[in-house]
């Protein structure tokens, strides 16, 4: 196995929260410009024996016998510029510039929107031009927007136009199929594309006319209201009558993960119904006619060596018919069950076109007296139609001829993937709340990461545990993943950011888990030192790889399943912040090493953070890494 290490240390001088999605207070009339000035000083090392270089935006750590370890400083600068302007008490502008003076070079997460501007910005001067000195006139090449955005709001009519800004989902305004899904991740977004997303136009109108109703109306379209996929369109129109919402959905997008410039059209007929006492229901129907009209491949085992080129599988072909683009949902709570106080069963099932899928979601939910909370969710599903199977033509392993048949890809109307292959996931969480007043988590309920904790809460203890039984005993098609150049890639396809290397081998698909898979959270916060909070997060387990490529032997160095430990403690009192981490077997920190299977034996974290005052905060932090 390979051995690499690497250290950093990071300061961060008056910085804000540069992506907080929290609009400033200003009144009509006013101009407000924020400053957020950052300074990064880095020092990195590898390993003795380990040397690094750079290929493109990503670090490539090779071994060299002799190497001392050196650490090497370097600095950046940056300025986040962010303009407010509300010219009527209906209307608000902003927009937000960076200007990027330096780059600290990084060896955790190199892909990021510093890295890029100067790996840009120096390739349009020749070390001639350096030495006599910079080209204003270039200058402009540092400057990119981060976000911008056009708001209207008034008592029937919100509007915005944005570039940067996060959105939430129409879960609760009847899609119960997932059109519209929420965004904010969107330091992500930038960091790891280079541009602002999601990029779109949204509007919710209440169409209200003196007295009477006519329902609401939402839209969304733009060149990119979801990361990465091209110009879309969504539009949603529900209309109460009485016990009844109705809702009618409509998309129109351009995937990233299909062919160059592929759409992909769906509509949907939602409603909730209130008429039964105390048992709300909801219920949809969905038609998505994706690639209608296509042949795939089916497979079935047969006799040992009576089916094609000798193998023990007979090869047929089906074409995909209107029936295939079928869809459906129900949905049913109430409080009746005895000694439950809420019971949710939701059935769903999407033609082969449509989604692919079965699946059973049965949630119980039971406060034990005012301070303890049980929640159990159990999920079965299984694919309409299942995966396709890798049949090579020879036998000798060393030269095993060309697929007779292999898992569908890109060029195929459906697949079976991580989200709809068979499986059986059980989630059990115990929460132990004494303040219930003040919610333990902050955004979602049952989402046990730090991000989503109330580290508001003024509490002497509270504890919640997390666990999760997921068990997958059946197979996958192919599935696409992102690279750091943010290109989306199906396994088998070729690799720009890899140098000097062929495509990935023919691949199969995810094998099927001959047993369960666990995974355990625990939390405990601790209130101390007068409204200061210690929070301490233990997770240790079992998780899964995304993407077929690490599920194949030929790539010895993906793993399909990580046993994890990662411990942590937070301490918080305002102004100070200081947290320490440890990970053992954790997967990289991009979803592409989770994609592809690539965990870190060792990570190490430390971090002290202090506020000088509500926009100013000096950040000590270091990374160490060992794979």
């Amino acid at each position: 196995m390979k051995q690499i290490g690497l250290s950093v240390i990071l300061i961060i001088l008056m910085v804000l929260p540069v992506y907080s999605q929290e609009d400033p207070i200003i009144r009509p009339g006013e101009i407000r410009i924020d400053f957020k000035p950052q300074i990064h000083v880095i020092a990195n090392s590898p390993s003795s024996g380990w040397y690094v270089t750079n290929s493109g935006m990503d670090k490539v750590f090779r071994k060299k016998d002799g190497q001392d370890r050196k650490y090497k400083l370097s600095n950046g600068e940056y300025l986040f510029t962010d303009l407010w302007f509300m010219p009527v008490s209906s209307l608000k502008l902003n927009l937000g510039l960076e200007l990027a003076a330096d780059y600290a070079n990084t060896f955790y997460q190199p892909v990021n929107m510093e890295h890029r501007i100067q790996n840009e910005y120096f390739e349009t001067f020749t070390k001639e031009e350096l030495d006599k000195g910079i080209d204003f006139e270039k200058v402009k090449e540092r400057f990119r927007l981060w976000k911008a955005k056009a708001e209207f709001r008034n008592s029937f009519l919100q509007a915005r136009a944005y570039t940067g800004y996060g959105h939430g989902s129409w879960e609760y305004e009847g899609d119960m199929f997932g059109f519209y899904p929420e965004q904010w991740d969107i330091d992500n977004y930038r960091r790891v594309s280079g541009r602002p997303a999601p990029t779109a136009f949204e509007a919710d109108w209440n169409m209200n006319f003196g007295s009477m109703n006519l329902g609401k109306l939402g839209v969304a379209a733009g060149p990119e209201p979801l990361w990465g996929n091209g110009i879309s369109y969504y539009a949603r129109y529900s209309y109460k009558l009485r016990y009844w919402v109705p809702t009618v959905l409509f998309k129109y997008e351009n995937i990233d993960w299909g062919h160059k410039d592929e759409y992909i059209w769906a509509t949907a007929l939602t409603t909730k119904y209130y008429g039964l006492s105390r048992i709300p229901l909801e219920a949809g129907i969905l038609f998505e006619p994706f690639r209608v009209n296509q042949e795939y491949t089916v497979t079935h085992k047969t006799d040992p060596g009576k089916g094609l080129a000798g193998t023990d599988y007979y090869v047929g072909t089906k074409t995909t018919d209107y029936w295939d683009a079928l869809g459906g949902k129900i949905k049913a709570s109430t409080d009746k069950v005895p000694a439950i106080n809420k019971t949710t069963l939701t059935y769903t099932y999407l033609g082969k076109i449509a989604g692919n899928m079965q699946k059973i979601d049965l949630e119980l939910e039971k406060k034990i007296q005012p301070y303890y909370n049980l929640y159990w969710q159990n999920i079965y599903r299984n694919p309409v139609e299942e995966a396709e199977v890798l049949i090579l033509e020879g036998e000798n392993s060393l030269s095993p001829g060309q697929p007779v048949t292999q898992p569908r890809d890109r060029n195929d109307p459906f697949w079976v993937n991580s989200k709809n292959r068979e499986a059986f996931i059980s989630t059990f969480c115990f929460i132990y709340d004494p303040a219930p007043a003040n919610w333990i988590f902050k955004y979602y309920p049952n989402i046990v990461e730090l991000w989503n904790l109330n580290t508001f809460k003024k509490t002497p203890f509270s504890f919640i545990f997390h666990y999760k039984l997921a068990y997958y005993p059946g197979t996958t098609d192919l599935e696409p993943y992102k690279n750091s150049k943010d290109e989306v890639l199906w396994p088998g396809e070729y690799d720009s950011t890899i140098k000097d290397r062929l495509p990935y081998p023919t691949v199969a698909g995810a094998w099927p888990l001959t047993r369960p898979l666990h995974l355990v959270t625990i939390v405990g916060e601790f209130s101390v030192m007068n409204n200061g909070l210690v929070v301490c997060i233990i997770r240790a387990g079992e998780d899964l790889a995304s993407s077929a490529i690490a599920y194949s032997r030929n790539t010895y160095e993906l793993i399909s399943v990580t046993r994890l430990f990662n411990p942590s403690v937070t301490f918080i009192k305002y102004p100070l912040q200081v947290s320490v981490e440890y990970g053992y077997n954790v997967w990289g920190p991009e979803q592409w090493y989770k994609d592809l299977g690539c965990a870190i034996d060792h990570v190490y974290k430390a971090s002290v953070k202090y506020n000088l005052d509500k926009n100013n905060e000096l950040e000590l932090a270091y990374t160490g890494a060992r794979e």
